[in-house]
């Protein structure tokens, strides 16, 4: 079945975004089949790119993205992120840039492709910066963080998420300073620094109090031990290892 069988054509700027919208609200509905809620994406990105470029249509292409990278059609979240990157420069929207440039580099995070990723997180840092949006940078930050775990880059990735940390606490972000102590603790645990690991593992610990109105407050609560755990474990302290791994 097609996505737009049953609905009306509304010629009006006004009505074509009243269509995008329920598009974009089926391709949301997780109780429908993937490939139906894919098509409805699909629909809402075609009925987008006809329409001029203005502040909402470009909102709307980030809600398009979203979509689909809900249903981790990647390609699709790639151009459609490159699309609405390419609009927000032409229009000298800077916010819109960062995010856009955000998009993409989680695009490249997902494909494992670390440079990319690592290089258009930068870009998006930068923006964000010059735009002052620092509720945004402390997430960005902390992703190019995790880069620099993934790589390895133990020293490189504390004092990077340290500087996340800085701009959550600022802006009293729970779940980006939780996310930075999880971040922290594993830094820490690859410099061998057992006793500093515990320490920002144990604060995530007490952090995730702040967050039990979150859907992954209970996943959080366990990573978190089995991360004390890891901890303990890599220590050679058994004992202490088997009693946080749930």
């Amino acid at each position: 079945m097609s996505c737009s069988e049953g609905f009306k054509k509304n010629n009006t700027e006004e009505g074509k975004y009243v269509l995008v919208n329920k598009y974009l609200n089926l391709a949301q509905d997780d109780e429908l089949d993937k490939t139906y809620r894919i098509k409805c994406s699909d629909s809402a990105f075609l009925e987008l790119i006809k329409l001029d470029n203005d502040s909402l249509n470009r909102r709307s292409f980030f809600k398009v993205a979203n979509r689909y990278y809900s249903l981790y059609e990647l390609e699709k979240y790639h151009e459609v992120s490159k699309k609405v990157l390419y609009l927000s420069i032409e229009s000298n929207d800077s916010l819109s840039v960062a995010r856009a440039q955000y998009y993409i580099g989680d695009y490249f995070f997902e494909k494992t492709k670390n440079d990319s990723a690592y290089y258009f997180y930068t870009k998006a840092e930068k923006t964000y910066l010059s735009v002052k949006s620092e509720m945004d940078l402390a997430n960005t930050i902390l992703h190019k963080a995790y880069i620099l775990l993934y790589e390895k880059d133990y020293l490189g990735s504390e004092i990077t998420t340290i500087k996340a940390l800085n701009f959550s606490e600022k802006h009293k972000d729970n779940l980006v300073k939780y996310q930075c102590y999880v971040n922290l603790g594993s830094s820490l645990l690859g410099l061998n620094n057992f006793e500093k690991a515990l320490e920002y593992h144990n604060k995530a610990l007490h952090q995730i109090e702040k967050l039990k109105n979150e859907a992954c407050y209970e996943i959080f609560k366990a990573q978190t031990h089995n991360h004390i755990g890891l901890v303990y474990l890599k220590n050679n302290k058994y004992t202490e290892a088997k009693l946080s791994f749930v």
